[in-house]
C-alpha cells in the first residue's frame, strides 16, 4: 500500500524577489530530448509583480491570465484533488518559463487544492546542472533551492530507504538515477508524476501526466 508523502516544510510561503535564469547550450543528464532547451528569460520587470505571487500568479502572468478558474471546473466535472509529484524540468519550468507548461498542466499547478510535491533528488539535479553551467541561479544552489521551496506551494519529499530500494525495482529504459528515484517516488507515495519526459510518460512505470499538454 502507497505509503504517504512526507512534508518538510510549513505550508506558509515565503516568496522570493528573483527568479534565476537558464542558458540554451547541452542536454539535460537525464533525458536528450528538448525539455532543457529554454532560452533565458529576464524576470527583472517583473520582480515587483512576483514578489507577493506563487506558482499560480507566475503561470496565469506568463500564460495571460487564461487558465479560468481551474478549482471550479474540477469541482463541476466532480473530479477530487490531485497529488502531483513535479519532475525537475517541470520545476525548473514553473520558474523560468511557464509558458512552456501545456494549458492542462498550467491548470494543475493553478489549483490551489491539488498537493504539490518535489523529491529531494531533484535537489541534486538541479545542483548537477547549475555546475555544469546548464543553468544559472542568482544565489548559492542550496540557498536557491530553499528559498524556491518556500516561494512556491510545494512540500518535499526526502529520499527515504523504500525509495532508494524500489529505484532500482522500477521498470525503466535508462538507469538514470534521477528517473528512478523520481519514478520510485510516484510509486510508493501514490503521486501522478507530471512530466515531458517522452520516456517516462511511455514507460508505464508509474502514474503520469503530460506536463506539455
Amino acid at each position: 500500500m502507497p505509503c504517504g508523502p512526507r512534508a518538510r516544510s510549513s505550508n506558509e510561503p515565503a516568496h522570493s524577489d528573483n527568479a534565476p535564469r537558464r542558458t540554451d547550450s547541452g542536454n539535460s543528464p537525464s533525458d536528450s530530448s528538448d525539455i532543457w532547451q529554454a532560452s533565458a528569460w529576464d524576470c527583472g520587470q517583473a520582480r515587483s509583480h512576483f514578489r507577493r505571487c506563487g506558482i499560480a500568479c507566475r503561470i496565469a502572468s506568463r500564460l495571460g491570465g487564461a487558465q479560468g478558474d481551474a478549482a471550479k471546473d474540477r469541482h463541476e466535472a466532480g473530479i477530487q484533488a490531485l497529488k502531483i509529484l513535479l519532475d525537475t524540468h517541470v520545476w525548473l519550468w514553473a520558474i523560468l518559463e511557464p509558458s512552456k507548461l501545456g494549458k492542462r498542466a498550467a491548470a494543475v499547478l493553478e489549483d490551489g487544492e491539488n498537493e504539490l510535491w518535489v523529491s529531494a533528488i531533484s535537489a541534486w539535479e538541479i545542483s548537477l546542472l547549475a555546475s555544469n553551467g546548464r543553468i544559472e541561479l542568482d544565489a548559492p544552489v542550496g540557498e536557491w533551492i530553499e528559498r524556491e521551496l518556500g516561494s512556491f506551494p510545494l512540500r518535499d519529499i526526502p529520499i527515504r530507504r523504500d525509495i532508494a530500494i524500489e529505484s532500482n525495482l522500477v521498470t525503466l529504459p535508462n538507469r538514470d538515477p534521477a528517473d528512478r528515484f523520481i519514478v520510485a517516488t510516484a510509486v510508493l507515495d501514490g503521486l501522478i508524476l507530471l512530466s515531458a519526459d517522452n520516456m517516462l510518460l511511455q514507460s508505464g512505470a508509474c502514474q503520469v501526466m503530460s506536463a506539455a499538454k
